[in-house]
């Protein structure tokens, strides 16, 4: 069944969820599909998201900058 959703659709699923305050048993019913199809379908879109999009939004430092961010975290708070 989740197989014969649009990717369109899908992303348009995801939206309303992420714009609505509704439950997800709401957003359920105004869409016409089962809970956990919906469920299914969010968790591979969440997945989808973080493969492709994790890299150019989340970026970790370097050791280097790691250990000047720590050193200034310790300094700030009075940590030795």
């Amino acid at each position: 069944m989740k197989d014969s959703i649009s990717i369109k659709y899908k992303v348009a699923m995801f939206l309303i969820q992420l714009k609505s305050e509704n439950t997800l048993q709401q957003v359920d019913d105004l869409l016409g599909i089962a809970k956990s199809i919906f469920l299914m379908i969010l968790k591979e879109f969440c997945y989808m998201v973080r493969l492709y999009l994790q890299n150019l939004f989340v970026q970790f430092p370097c050791k280097s900058q790691f250990k000047v961010f720590s050193k200034k975290f310790e300094t700030l708070h009075g940590i030795s």
